[in-house]
């Protein structure tokens, strides 16, 4: 895997994806089965009555994570859990990230059920793992189990959802209503408002990606083969890093903002667009210097793409208003 330097990424304050339109943050990648071995976590498992309950995992308190170009960093409202049905989540104040590997209910089978996480590596390079051992879906069939793993890596930002054993009938059958979830999305706390999703549909080895912000959430018609990784990569992260050293990136403070957010380091006579969530158009500006303060107190809460064009660089980021 790509190694990326973190006090690189944690120096340029706010991220930013280089395009000409709003595109996905995250690219997707199904590495088969035989690319990395899935390998159980050796970890103490969570009490019985963790079931229907979140797990909120404590020690990354003051740890800094990123997700679609937000840093999260621990402690208070911004906290990670583990669910039990499957998936990690991300809580931001008013937002949420939902990692789902299975998402459907899932009960303990015998003794050898267990849910775990494990934290390793040292901060700044942690990688978070959490694992559903030999569990059942309540959605599949008589004697039905499922193993799998979620894995955060601090570094990069990759997410990873690694499928271990799992029974003959939950390789087919399900429907897109009743089947496993697997994908990610970015959401208001209070689901009024989708930003952004990546979402596996259809054939679990060979899946179909839904990536319209929306919460119509179709399922896979099963689990995929023993071994296989379906992986996340942060374009933001990636397209930060890789611009050449002379180009100066725009910044943009406060973000989050409720009111007036400041543009520095832009060119003047670059053309500034904003737009919101959905890539609609909202207003556009023409600087007149090399900084300029944009109003943002007229507009509804939520996520928004501010585009800057010149003749160096065309460069989007996202801003948010509170």
């Amino acid at each position: 895997m790509k190694n990326f330097n973190l006090q690189l990424i944690i120096s340029l304050a706010f991220i930013f994806i280089i395009q000409t339109s709003k595109a996905q943050s995250y690219s997707y990648e199904l590495m088969p089965p035989g690319v990395i071995p899935y390998e159980e976590i050796p970890e103490s498992s969570l009490p019985a009555e963790f079931m229907g309950t979140l797990d909120i995992i404590e020690e990354l308190e003051g740890e800094t994570f990123w997700f679609y170009d937000v840093p999260f960093t621990f402690g208070g409202l911004k906290t990670i859990a583990m669910g039990n049905t499957g998936y990690m989540r991300i809580d931001n104040d008013s937002s949420l990230i939902i990692i789902d590997g299975a998402f459907t209910s899932m009960e303990y089978i015998d003794n050898t059920s267990s849910m775990t996480y494990t934290i390793e590596g040292e901060s700044g390079n942690k990688i978070i793992k959490m694992q559903y051992r030999n569990m059942k879906l309540s959605s599949g069939e008589a004697n039905n189990f499922v193993n799998l793993q979620i894995w955060y890596y601090q570094e990069d930002g990759v997410v990873e959802i690694h499928f271990g054993a799992r029974s003959e009938n939950n390789a087919s059958g399900y429907t897109g209503t009743n089947g496993p979830h697997a994908g990610m999305f970015y959401s208001a706390d209070d689901f009024s408002v989708c930003y952004e999703k990546l979402w596996c549909t259809g054939n679990p080895n060979n899946p179909t990606l839904a990536t319209t912000a929306n919460y119509n959430f179709q399922a896979m018609s099963g689990l995929p083969d023993e071994g296989t990784v379906f992986r996340f990569t942060p374009l933001f992260l990636i397209n930060a890093l890789e611009q050449p050293a002379d180009i100066k990136l725009p910044k943009i403070f406060p973000n989050p903002s409720n009111q007036w957010m400041r543009v520095e380091d832009i060119s003047t006579g670059a053309i500034l667009e904003l737009t919101d969530s959905y890539g609609k158009h909202i207003k556009q500006y023409v600087a007149t210097q090399e900084s300029m303060n944009i109003d943002l107190s007229t507009y509804e809460e939520g996520l928004y793409y501010l585009s800057i064009h010149d003749k160096a660089k065309n460069v989007t980021m996202k801003v948010m208003k509170q």
